[in-house]
Parts: structure tokens; C-alpha cells; sequence
């Protein structure tokens, strides 16, 4: 009778685990793949409807991208990465529906419930985590190029750009490091170096910063008023972006102020400078965000400069071997200056990857194989090869000095500076006490 009641309970109890397991199996195969698709709330505001909308998915995708760049990137450039995404909003977006939308006074605002498709939108913040490597912003002028009071104004201009970009948990370089590298940068236009893009190269280069950011000029605009004890004041900034490691401009923004009043004409011009600041920052970063997001699509920018490598029929073999590898892309153009050649071209990988691609190609190739071709130094998306025994003019590794960046909040926080080395060494007769070089690991 015991052993009855005991079989039977046994039974039951394995009948039991088995519909549960065919539900769980079920369920499994009928359920959407985890993590494919996310539903987000976000709202937007604009000048208009579709202004705000555009803003109101962008956020949308936002705050999906920063679910997903927590567990695939470093948190270095959590925010850059996050960013970059929501510039192609479009690109993971399958649905959405306007939840609730009002006309304010002198905008508008719009809520989105979005479908957000993760698994795109996953591959693509991977891509650019591998991609950006480190981001540091150089924020800087020409002090040689205004008057005293302008500098003073300029100055300010600096401090409070760089406390935008604190803001938006961004790293910069600290005005007072970047006060203490003028005077050599500005020492190396003196020598050769006459191009405004040439100095600022110069200066973020000893900075390690892979972005500049160039106040070129600045406007203002002051009216007194009630028998001169107050004034109104507009400022104008016009701003220039580049990337620092290829050279390449990537447009000029104008930030504009709202009419600011003041009692004292230098505090009101400072008002206005925050005030143009506060309206078209975001514009600025934008500049820069959008860039990096069609990196997804383009590949990777990179500068590949090549020291006594021959002539251009020797450097136009290697190209071919390299756009044998699906990993590259951009046109490839070759172009020669005095003391090297360099190649311009799109990578979808990592800067050392590409090196190791270079390196390989070249041992491939009777020419290239006999000059024993190796990295000299690896600056962000900058990379030079030279042969082993070249030494590259006015070009001598140093410990680099410390810098400071913003400090970031305990989610976020950022990891020692990348190792840097020349951008321009055509124009060094000497070296910055900053510079430091990243050794390939795999040539002896």
C-alpha cells in the first residue's frame, strides 16, 4: 500500500515537470528574441512640430543606445557613443505613436512612444566603441589674432565652452594646461608653422585631445540705454570643429546670443557669451556627433602617413593590397609631402588592427618586405610607418605630463589618457614634452 501511494506520487510529480517543461519550451519559441525590440517614452521640443518630433526620437533612441553602450563600451566614451547613434535616429526605429503634443509660447513639445529595434542599434554601438578609441575635446583660439580685452572675453569664452561640455559628461583639456602649451605651439608657427589650422594641430596634439574645437572670431554688439546705466549686448561666436588626428574640417557653427542686459558692459558681454553658449551648444556637439555616427555606415576615418616608403608606384601597390581586405573603404588618394606620404581611408576595425593589416600587406610585397616596414607611433586615427631604423625628423618619445579633464560622475568615470605622439612632425624642430608613443607589440 506504501509503495503504491510512493509510485503514484512519483508519477504525479514527473507529469508535473513535464508540462511545465513543454510550457517553458512553449513559450520560449513563441516569445520575441530578448532584447530585439524595446518600447521608450521620450518628448521633444522645437520650433515646430517636426522639429520636435525629429528631437523626441532622437531622445528615444538616446536612451535605448544608453542601454546598450553600458555593457559594450568602455565608459570613457559611454556619452560619445550614445550620442553618435541617436544622430541616425531613423536607422532603429520600426514604430512609433504621438502620445501628446502642445504648442508652447515660443516652441513646441511632443511625446513619442517609439519601438526601438536593439539588435541594429547593439552592432552599430559596438562598431563605434571599437572605432573612437579616446575623445578629448580642445577647446582654444588664436590669442595672437585680437586685441587684450578680446583675449579676456575669448577667454572666458574658453572656460565657459569647456564647462558645456562638463556638462554633457564630455572630456576636455583644462584651460591651464592648454595656457601652459601655447607658448611652445605658438613657438612652432613662428618656425614654419603659418596656418591657423596648423597651430591648433600643434596645440591639441601636446593635449592629446583627438577634437578641436577653434573660436575664430567673436562679435559683439553693445547699446546703452536710460541715460547710460545699463546697456543690452549680443554676442556672436564663430566656431571651428575639426578632427584633430586626420586634419579634416568638419564646418564652422556660429553660436548666437539672446539680447543680454546688464548695468556693466563687461558683464553683460560675459552674459551674452553664456547665453550663445547655452542656445547653440548643443549645435556645436552636434557637429561633432553627427561625424562619428556616420562612421557606422562609412567605416572609421584614418590618416596612414608612410616615411621613406619609395615613390608613388611603391605606395600605389601597397593601396592595392589593401583594398583587397573588405575591411577598408574611402577613396585612397595618395597624397605627397616633404618628409612622407599618406594615405587617407576608411577602417572598420581598431587603430592597432589596422596597423597589423598594414604590416602584413607590406610583408607581402617584394619592395615593402625589404624595407622592414614598422610603426613608428599610433596618435588616435593617425597612424606612421617608417622603416625600423628610420627616425622620424624632429620626432623624440617623452613621458607625457599629466592633464586634467572634467571630473565625471561615479557612473561614468574616465580612464588614464590614451598614448599620443605627433601630428604634424613636418613642422617640429622640437619635441613637446607631452608626446608619448604607443609600441606595436608584434615587431621585434
Amino acid at each position: 500500500m506504501i509503495q503504491t501511494n510512493i509510485n503514484n506520487i512519483f508519477r504525479y510529480v514527473l507529469g508535473l515537470a513535464l508540462v511545465l517543461l513543454l510550457s517553458l519550451t512553449t513559450w520560449a519559441q513563441n516569445a520575441p528574441a530578448g532584447g530585439e525590440t524595446r518600447e521608450v517614452t521620450a518628448t521633444g521640443q522645437g520650433l515646430d512640430r517636426d522639429q520636435a518630433l525629429q528631437d523626441a526620437l532622437r531622445n528615444a533612441v538616446a536612451q535605448a543606445a544608453g542601454i546598450a553602450v553600458q555593457s559594450q563600451t568602455k565608459v570613457e566614451n559611454f556619452v560619445t557613443v550614445q550620442d553618435a547613434i541617436a544622430t541616425h535616429a531613423s536607422g532603429y526605429i520600426t514604430t512609433y505613436k504621438v502620445a501628446n503634443e502642445r504648442k508652447l509660447q515660443d516652441a513646441y513639445s511632443l511625446t513619442v512612444v517609439a519601438t526601438v529595434s536593439m539588435k541594429p542599434l547593439k552592432a552599430d554601438a559596438n562598431l563605434l566603441a571599437k572605432s573612437i578609441g579616446g575623445v578629448r575635446f580642445l577647446v582654444t583660439y588664436e590669442e595672437r589674432n585680437h586685441d587684450k580685452d578680446e583675449n579676456k572675453l575669448l577667454d572666458y569664452a574658453t572656460e565657459r565652452i569647456n564647462q558645456f561640455l562638463s556638462q554633457k559628461k564630455y572630456r576636455y583639456v583644462e584651460k591651464k594646461r592648454t595656457d601652459k602649451l601655447r607658448t611652445e605651439a605658438s613657438n612652432m608657427m613662428q618656425e614654419g608653422l603659418n596656418q591657423e589650422l596648423g597651430y591648433a594641430q600643434q596645440l591639441a596634439l601636446m593635449a592629446d585631445a583627438q577634437f578641436i574645437i577653434y573660436i575664430k572670431n567673436m562679435t559683439t554688439d553693445t547699446k546703452e540705454e536710460a541715460f547710460g546705466t545699463r546697456t543690452r549686448s549680443t554676442v556672436g561666436l564663430e566656431v571651428k570643429a575639426y578632427d584633430n588626428c586626420t586634419g579634416e574640417g568638419l564646418g564652422t557653427i556660429t553660436l548666437h546670443s539672446d539680447e543680454m542686459v546688464s548695468a556693466d558692459n563687461e558683464n553683460g558681454k560675459r552674459k551674452a557669451i553664456e547665453s550663445a553658449i547655452e542656445r547653440d551648444g548643443d549645435k556645436l556637439i552636434s557637429t561633432f556627433t553627427t561625424y562619428i555616427g556616420d562612421w557606422v555606415n562609412n567605416g572609421t576615418p584614418f590618416e596612414l602617413r608612410f616615411y621613406d616608403g619609395g615613390g608613388f608606384r611603391e605606395l600605389r601597390e601597397l593601396r592595392t593590397g589593401l583594398k583587397a581586405d573588405a575591411s577598408f573603404g574611402g577613396d585612397m588618394e595618395i597624397v605627397g609631402a616633404d618628409d612622407f606620404q599618406k594615405l587617407n581611408c576608411t577602417f572598420r576595425k581598431k587603430p592597432d588592427e589596422l596597423a597589423d593589416k598594414v604590416l602584413d600587406v607590406a610583408d607581402g610585397l617584394p619592395a615593402w618586405k625589404a624595407k622592414k616596414l614598422d610603426v613608428k607611433y599610433i596618435y588616435g586615427r593617425q597612424i606612421s610607418f617608417a622603416p625600423r631604423n628610420y627616425k622620424i625628423p624632429g620626432y623624440t618619445p617623452a613621458a607625457p605630463e599629466g592633464f586634467s579633464a572634467d571630473k565625471p560622475s561615479a557612473s561614468t568615470t574616465t580612464e588614464a589618457p590614451a598614448e599620443t605622439a605627433p601630428a604634424n612632425t613636418k613642422a617640429l624642430t622640437k619635441a613637446p614634452a607631452t608626446r608619448t608613443v604607443k609600441k606595436p607589440s608584434r615587431r621585434k
